[in-house]
């Protein structure tokens, strides 16, 4: 038996009051010396001896009475592994909560910490009794958190349980979870169980290392009830130390699109979570399973390194590949995995309509010259491929990404039909104005017939005097093929137009888009979509002969990213990344609405999604949400347009291993009692944290009320 209030037992020194009342107040017998009456002196006697033993007696109750008040009041309980004690206390609800964060993988002593967690809360249901309720939860659930996260426990199918089997099976059922922590969905489901739990006592213990992520704005004065006699034990993980940690923080990879045989440039950012330096640590490029590229790195205490690494682009197809760094305690941050998608130089089929007597003074000269720029020691994203307006219906359009047709005067209606089916099939087509193109001919076979590819009608050709050109006055900054110049829209200004094609009358159906306009409001460039594809039409020349747009620096990067736009190169890029446990959109066509997309986790499970409309009315895309993530790495989508990849990497929030003290815990846990037990020492303070103990200060004060009433009723009949 221990005391809560030790001091007041100094309060048991009060019973010296009542035997210093008795020595001062005490009746003796008279002794009367009448020698001639013996009988009489005889009596007297006994009666005094009888007397005295009745005071004594009266003495200890009221000695009994003030001793058992001041150990009442020093508030006695009994606690360890007394059993008898124990088996005499209500029952009590315990829900454990197990932190199985990423940070609970550290391993310090070779086991990671949420093995050891789930031995130390075992430890803490085996003293648990046949009346004792429990649940072990883990602090972060299997599934990803939904909007329904909150829901009431009887919802989220979790009651207190009384069985020790359904305790074990859940405690062995937590896995390790590799999104932060989420401690006010966790605190207000323990909560909300405890609360409607009968037990009249009831306990919340959490198992954790105690890493500051999730805790810097946690405090208990955020919820609105709390559970009555409720107690929160805590049981750290290591120590309260900072642990030390090397980390990938991000990876930035070069502008796309990324094409075979072109140098790619990758770079990791690392950082160094420690109070330590780090030497020679050694980093990874892998790709396809195979190191490409190698660097060691010196880190001083929380610094930040960019590490580059510079490949030639593998083969057209989708590739994995990933960062990984030497291995530390915590590994789950030594590997960043992403994914890349790389295509074959784009093939363009450039048809001459204006031939001349050489190559730099045929029509397309310049175009060729702009797709070509590339040098020994740069390769080159596209393949053009010229070829005269005569030879057109030679050619196979399956074998190229897009058909830039140049002044071209007319073409055959078989080809028209060969035109039109390699827009819908995906393809990009490219008009350029010129002397040749009559716009009464390219109606009546691109807008007014069944292969309709022209998004506007043409009109007439305007002339402008040679003093008062037209210069480019609006760009559309949200198209992907004019991106480079949305920050930039004046480097198109410079160049001067002196003829170009008007468009005609517009419907009020018409689908155009005016991507680039000249000052006096007449669009320069149109397109629409056909089908998969999509077509454009400049109403000027790709030469010189009605512009000097040609001729101009911003000649190169204009044709690249409508060429670009037009072949889809944008789909060379980095493929879909998630981090946990952030939801991902994927994207897919117009076309895949109500269509299935199927997700190969990295660990073999299988998800089924469905694209649907997105949800801005605005928004004509199809999109499907995928947040069921099992493990981090490399997840394979299968749909509609094919196959891709899904690269998922770990938090990086729970990478910051400093720890929160005791006192930190202890402000933002008022105002329950708080016990805190650390890992090294649990095993001696187990045994009180496990067993509650039980006050016996009520049971006293029962005793001194009948000892008082005794002590009434014999000193009366005194």
């Amino acid at each position: 038996m221990t005391f809560l209030q030790p001091l007041l037992l100094f309060g048991s020194l009060a019973t010296a009051i009542p035997i210093l009342i008795h020595l001062i107040y005490r009746r003796r017998a008279l002794v009367h010396h009448f020698p001639a009456v013996r009988f009489l002196l005889l009596a007297d006697k006994r009666t005094a001896r009888k007397f005295r033993l009745h005071q004594w007696l009266l003495l200890a109750l009221r000695v009994l009475a003030i001793l058992l008040l001041a150990l009442a009041l020093a508030r006695p309980y009994l606690a360890g592994d007394q059993a008898q004690a124990m088996a005499a206390l209500p029952p009590q609800a315990n829900v454990i909560l197990i932190d199985n964060s990423l940070s609970m993988q550290y391993r310090a002593q070779e086991t990671p910490r949420l093995q050891r967690a789930k031995a130390l809360a075992s430890q803490v249901l085996q003293p648990l009794r046949a009346q004792d309720s429990a649940l072990v939860l883990p602090l972060l659930p299997d599934t990803p958190a939904t909007e329904t996260s909150d829901a009431a426990p009887e919802e989220t199918g979790y009651v207190l349980s009384q069985n020790r089997e359904t305790w074990e099976t859940d405690l062995a059922a937590i896995l390790p979870n590799h999104a932060a922590v989420d401690l006010n969905r966790a605190f207000q489901q323990a909560f909300d169980l405890l609360r409607q739990s009968p037990a009249p006592r009831r306990r919340l213990v959490i198992v954790s290392d105690f890493t500051i992520n999730g805790w810097e704005s946690f405090h208990l004065s955020q919820f609105d009830v709390l559970p009555e006699r409720l107690d929160l034990h805590l049981i750290r993980l290591g120590t309260a130390e900072r642990d030390a940690n090397v980390m990938i923080e991000s990876l930035t990879i070069a502008e796309p699109p990324f094409i075979a045989g072109v140098p790619l440039e990758v770079t990791a950012v690392l950082r160094n979570r420690s109070t330590t330096s780090r030497r020679n640590l050694r980093v990874d490029l892998m790709v396809d399973q195979r190191k490409v590229g190698q660097q060691l790195v010196d880190l001083r205490p929380e610094e930040q390194v960019a590490v580059p690494f510079r490949i030639t682009a593998p083969a057209d197809g989708l590739h994995q590949a990933e960062i990984r760094l030497e291995e530390d305690a915590l590994s789950e941050d030594d590997r960043f995995y992403f994914a890349f998608q790389t295509l074959a130089p784009a093939r363009i089929l450039i048809v001459d309509g204006d031939p001349g007597p050489s190559l730099f003074e045929s029509e397309i000269f310049y175009l060729m010259q702009a797709l070509q720029p590339f040098t020994a020691l740069q390769q080159a994203i596209f393949h053009p491929v010229p070829v005269p307006w005569e030879g057109l219906d030679r050619e196979r359009f399956e074998d190229y990404q897009v058909i830039v047709l140049c002044n071209v005067e007319a073409v055959s209606p078989q080809v028209r039909q060969r035109l039109h089916q390699f827009v819908n099939a995906g393809g990009g087509l490219l008009f350029f104005a010129g002397n040749h193109v009559h716009a009464n001919r390219y109606n009546t076979m691109f807008y007014r017939s069944d292969t309709l590819l022209l998004p506007v009608p043409l009109g007439e050709p305007v002339q402008q005097p040679e003093d008062r050109p037209q210069t480019i006055a609006s760009v559309d900054p949200d198209h992907e093929g004019l991106r480079l110049f949305a920050s930039e829209p004046g480097l198109l200004e410079r160049s001067l137009f002196y003829r170009y094609l008007a468009p005609g009358p517009l419907s009020t159906a018409s689908q155009a888009n005016v991507l680039l306009s000249l000052a006096n409001q007449d669009p320069l460039l149109w397109e629409h979509q056909v089908g998969r594809g999509h077509v454009m039409m400049f109403a000027s020349t790709a030469d010189r002969d009605w512009s000097d747009l040609p001729t101009r620096t911003v000649y190169v990067p204009l044709i690249h990213g409508l060429v670009s736009y037009l072949a889809n190169l944008s789909a060379a890029s980095q493929r879909p990344n998630a981090i946990l446990p952030v939801p991902v959109a994927l994207f897919g066509q117009p076309e895949d609405e109500g269509a299935s997309l199927t997700i190969q986790t990295a660990d073999g499970q299988k998800r089924l999604l469905r694209y649907v409309q997105a949800s801005e009315p605005d928004n004509t895309q199809v999109v499907a949400h995928f947040s069921a993530y099992t493990v981090p790495g490399i997840y394979q989508l299968s749909g509609p347009q094919g196959k891709d990849i899904l690269t998922v990497n770990a938090t990086r929030a729970e990478s910051n291993l400093t720890k929160l003290d005791n006192p930190a815990l202890e402000a933002r846990l008022q105002p329950l009692p708080l016990v805190v037990e650390e890992e090294a020492t649990f095993g001696q303070a187990n045994r009180n944290l496990a067993t509650p103990s039980k006050e016996l200060a009520s049971l006293f004060l029962l005793a001194v009320v009948g000892l008082l009433a005794i002590e009434n009723v014999y000193a009366n009949r005194l």
